[in-house]
C-alpha cells in the first residue's frame, strides 16, 4: 500500500538539496508533485 499514491504534494524549496531529494521521492511512489523555488533571491543582500 502506498500512502501518496495519486496525493496532491507541494514542495516548497525544490530547487535545494532536500528538496530536489524530496521530489523525486514522491515522483517514484507516484505522488502528483508540484514543487516551488525562489527565482531571484536579492533580498540577501539585506542581511
Amino acid at each position: 500500500m502506498n500512502f501518496f499514491k495519486g496525493k496532491k504534494v507541494l514542495i516548497t524549496g525544490a530547487s535545494g538539496f532536500i528538496g530536489r531529494n524530496l521530489f523525486e521521492k514522491m515522483k517514484e511512489l507516484e505522488a502528483d508533485v508540484i514543487g516551488t523555488r525562489f527565482k531571484n533571491m536579492t533580498y540577501m543582500s539585506d542581511l
